[in-house]
């Protein structure tokens, strides 16, 4: 007994390791291969050998090409059908082998009807019956398999009606088909089977044709008298036909910022929809009617191809529009819009809404001509809104790539960047080009073409504020908290860790960590102090009963505050004016008024860390390492702020901010100047406690000076003077660079701000001279003063005042 097999595998490279495996499971003498689309060179012989298969093949670039693999020796093959010395379509092989003459056939589609090809399809089987004939007449034992693509009768289909304008069906086709059988060739699946019904071999891939077996029998095995003679069993082995998914997201992270809705994106899902209802509306016929009449088809806009009459429901060019809003089954709709759904409100969003229609409509139409542009004969029809949303993914991988997504792998939800996922995308659709696949029957140049269409038309079209490359990475510890109200724009939350610093103490400063991590050069301890006093440096004994003073004056603070008292710190400092006057510069040098104002209330709740620590190339240059992949936009001042709802909205020059929270951190100066206006007007309450609130006043002068003058100060260490209230302390040698940076506090700066930076500057260095005498003069370099409290932007300390009480705070939340 010889096993013979037909199989159109549609690609040998896409699907060789499905045929590898089904020939070792099924183990036949003799498979018939057609559709290879390869060349000959390129069919994989060597692996058909390391199983014990013999091969021949016939190929053809990306179309056609028929092969015989084989047990024993293949002899005396032929190549082409003959009858014809100009065809060279790779369809007909025919060869001696296991003791049978046999040809595998991929006979001619002929579609469109009205066309030349139905010609040549007809042409075709006349050739071939004079040739069959001719194989009989040496009463050879001749199998003849492949797929014939005629549907004999009506019982070989499912839905006839459906096919009757096809080539498949028509009655020449199968008139054509029946010669063969009056020549005295035997259909083997009927000749032992009948009339069955359900019996199939080709499923559409639309309309859910292979999940509802609704197919036709178009792939045939015709035996010579010889060869059904010895006929025993004949079966179609129906097979899976499933595409792997590399990537299917779940969720983003990625709140939207400028629209409260994604109107356009719900828009584009609900038209889907409608379009996949109305395709089901009046079955099969009418399904596969809208998919022919308004599916992009390249080879009718190429010319190539012609629709009858009553099929051609849409002008070719429109095709590339409408078929966007058809879909093939359930699952390709389903999937699609669970994509669309994912990403395209945030990129809606990034554009805006008829911005982000015109982008998606035309990333469709790239999509669809980039398919035409390498498959222009094709006559298969191509629905769907995967070109488009292909655009969508190219305009996220663009302006988001930092979102993180949430997708399964191996049955576990895991959270992955997104521009890591869609570059995995993207690289499955070069893959499945690169190998040639066309068994899937996904338009793989679509998906590539609507891609690098987003990719570059997303910078163009992005509100000038959004920035490329964006999308924030999760925090740490990171839960999201989902409510069925808000849906996709649900609250992220996250812990933020206490950074231990020191022995046991304790900072909400988590930069400590970074600029540790980052190899930052900070000063963890100021070298100590030294205080020049009416008789020269303090000694040992001064610098005691100072610092003995001081902690009891700290304390005594926090107890005050501690038993809930509303009063000035100034009350709660020990008795000894000497130290009073001492502590009042120290106190305001902190905070930014003297102690007579600030509240002990407000003292306790500034969450001052224990010790500050100077950066060595600055404060604001480790913010922006830090921030370096934040977007932020400079000059964009914050002019109104909305709370009507949903959500809050800020107005800029630059235009309108919108989130479901924003955090505006707006310098008292700003507020009591009106710069920033609210809608609805702030509460009364709150308005009052604004203007009460007291702007407190910081401001430095620096001085470069020539190193010999320090040489005697340690690196990063304080010089202070015991001389009342109305002194300034120096930051000398700050990491060992010839500075000193005085620092100005309460009613001293202010005063000095208003007379200017001369007068700032002589005050600095009438306290330098008395120090260094009329060295401090000639080592002066250069000279450099802030003015602060001069701009309603600038550095303020904001405090409550006994007499004001608590309804001039603003507390956090705890």
């Amino acid at each position: 007994m010889v096993k013979i097999a037909s199989w159109n595998v549609n690609s040998i490279k896409t699907r060789l390791e499905a045929v590898l495996a089904w020939l070792d499971a099924a183990a036949p003498d003799v498979l018939l291969l057609q559709e290879l689309k390869c060349q000959t060179g390129d069919f994989p012989a060597m692996e058909f050998k390391a199983r014990g298969y013999e091969s021949r093949a016939l190929g053809q670039k990306s179309y056609n090409g028929v092969a015989i693999v084989s047990r024993d020796e293949i002899a005396d093959p032929l190549e082409g059908l003959p009858g014809d010395p100009d065809d060279t379509q790779a369809r007909y092989l025919e060869a001696t082998t296991c003791g049978l003459r046999v040809a595998s056939i991929y006979l001619p589609n002929g579609n469109p009807v009205s066309t030349g090809k139905f010609s040549y399809k007809l042409a075709w089987m006349e050739r071939l019956a004079a040739h069959t004939h001719g194989l009989l007449a040496q009463e050879a034992t001749v199998v003849l398999g492949g797929d014939y693509n005629v549907i004999p009768e009506p019982v070989d289909c499912h839905d006839p009606p459906v096919w009757s304008g096809d080539a498949l069906f028509q009655p020449e086709s199968r008139a054509a088909f029946r010669r063969l059988l009056h020549q005295g060739y035997t259909d083997a699946f009927r000749a032992l089977h009948g009339a069955q019904r359900g019996a199939y071999t080709f499923w559409d891939y639309q309309g859910g044709a292979w999940q509802g077996d609704e197919g036709i029998r178009i792939d045939h095995l015709l035996l010579s008298p010889q060869a059904a003679d010895r006929l025993e069993a004949c079966e179609i082995d129906r097979g899976s036909d499933a595409a792997p998914m590399p990537f299917l997201p779940l969720y983003d992270n990625n709140p939207r910022i400028w629209i409260k809705a994604p109107y356009v994106t719900w828009g584009l899902i609900a038209l889907n929809v409608i379009g996949f209802l109305l395709q089901l509306e009046g079955g099969t016929r009418q399904f596969q009617a809208m998919v022919y009449g308004y599916g992009f088809i390249p080879a009718v806009l190429s010319g190539a191809a012609e629709l009858p009459p009553w099929l051609a429901s849409a002008p070719p060019l429109l095709t590339l529009v409408t078929s966007q809003f058809l879909h093939g089954d359930l699952l390709h709709l389903g999937f699609n819009m669970l994509f669309l759904f994912i990403f395209a409100d945030n990129i809606e969003d990034a554009l805006g809404h008829g911005r982000f229609l015109a982008f998606y409509l035309l990333c469709g139409v790239a999509a669809g001509l980039a398919h035409f542009a390498f498959n222009f004969a094709s006559e298969v029809p191509v629905v769907g809104a995967s070109g488009a949303i292909s655009g969508v993914l190219g305009a996220y991988l663009l302006l988001y790539p930092r979102a993180w997504v949430i997708t399964p792998v191996v049955f576990i939800p895991l959270m992955v960047p997104a521009g890591l996922a869609l570059l995995v995308w993207f690289g499955f659709q070069l893959l499945n080009v690169f190998e040639g696949d066309t068994a899937s029957n996904v338009a793989w140049w679509a998906h590539i073409g609507g891609f690098v269409t987003g990719l570059a038309l997303a910078g163009p079209l992005r509100r000038p504020m959004v920035p490329l490359f964006g999308g924030q990475p999760p925090p740490r510890n990171l839960r999201l908290n989902r409510s069925a109200r808000q849906g996709k724009s649900a609250a992220m939350t996250s812990e933020v860790d206490l950074i231990v610093v020191g022995a046991g103490a304790v900072t909400r400063n988590p930069f400590v960590a970074y600029a540790d991590a980052t190899g930052r050069a900070y000063a963890p301890r100021f070298a100590g102090y030294r205080v020049w006093g009416a008789e020269g440096w303090w000694g040992e004994a001064e610098r005691t009963a100072w610092e003995t003073w001081q902690d009891a004056a700290w304390g005594a603070i926090d107890a005050l505050a501690a038993r809930g008292g509303e009063a000035a710190c100034a009350e709660a400092l020990p008795p000894d004016a000497r130290w009073r006057a001492l502590f009042r510069p120290l106190f305001a040098g902190m905070v930014g008024v003297p102690p007579e104002i600030m509240s002990v209330q407000d003292y306790a709740r500034s969450a001052e860390s224990p010790e500050n620590w100077p950066l060595a190339d600055g404060y604001g240059a480790l913010l922006a390492a830090w921030g370096a992949e934040v977007p932020v936009e400079l000059a964009t001042p914050v002019q109104r702020i909305d709370t009507r709802g949903p959500g809050v909205a800020v107005e800029t020059p630059r235009g309108r901010l919108r989130g479901r929270a924003l955090v505006c951190a707006l310098p008292l100066g700003v507020l009591q100047a009106g710069l920033v206006g609210f809608t609805p007007a702030l509460p009364a309450a709150v308005a009052e406690a604004v203007q009460a609130l007291h702007p407190g006043l910081a401001n430095k002068v620096a001085f470069e000076v020539d190193p010999d003058l320090l040489a005697d100060f340690p690196a990063t260490s304080f010089l202070a003077f015991d001389e009342g209230p109305e002194t300034l302390r120096f930051q000398v040698r700050p990491f060992g660079r010839p500075l000193l940076i005085g620092y100005l506090s309460g009613e001293t700066a202010e005063t000095l701000e208003t007379e200017g930076p001369q007068a700032m500057a002589a005050f600095a260095r009438a306290r330098l001279a008395r120090v260094f005498g009329g060295a401090a003069v000639r080592a002066e370099r250069a000279v450099q003063t802030t003015a602060w409290s001069r701009s309603t932007r600038g550095w303020c300390w904001p405090a409550s005042t006994p007499t004001t009480g608590p309804t001039a705070r603003c507390t956090a939340p705890a």
